[in-house]
């Protein structure tokens, strides 16, 4: 099977004031990513944490990612994708039952059932099975197994 892995998109920053969406980097960038994709036709693209550069992403932001990934899923390629550090995990997972439908998967927050997307067969080597886990923070692995004892990221682990 053929993946393109990705991270650390960070729509939406801004170098020295200037911003790399409406200074045209993002935009351009995006479109060359899609051109590779289109000719490489992958089985799956994998975003591994932090789309936005901030928690609350701007529009112009959130409207770049959306393209793009629109246009991944009329190409009918799997999007596989987990919230990073710099990402909002609940924002990021907004529709992602719908989302899911159109074969794009997000894993935003931190659940004890952990998502998994299984791509089926297609060059004899077997299904591949991917488990979606977002960025850990301490405290939320602390509520989600009701541990006081947790409180830094060794002993999240």
């Amino acid at each position: 099977m053929r993946f393109i892995h990705l991270s650390d998109l960070h729509f939406g920053k801004s170098l020295y004031g200037v911003s790399l969406i409406d200074h045209g980097d993002q935009g351009v960038w995006v479109e060359h990513f899609l051109q590779h994709a289109e000719a490489l036709s992958p089985d799956a693209v994998v975003i591994a944490g932090d789309i936005y550069d901030r928690s609350a992403p701007s529009g112009d932001a959130v409207t770049l990612f959306g393209g793009m990934l629109t246009r991944l899923a009329g190409l009918g390629i799997p999007v596989l994708m987990v919230a990073g550090n710099h990402d909002s995990g609940q924002r990021l997972a907004f529709a992602g039952e719908i989302l899911a439908k159109q074969k794009v998967h997000i894993a935003g927050v931190l659940t004890k059932k952990l998502l998994s997307v299984t791509l089926p067969e297609k060059d004899g080597s077997g299904e591949v099975t991917f488990w979606l886990l977002p960025y850990l923070f301490p405290a939320q692995v602390a509520q989600l197994l009701e541990d006081d004892s947790i409180r830094d990221y060794d002993t999240a682990a």
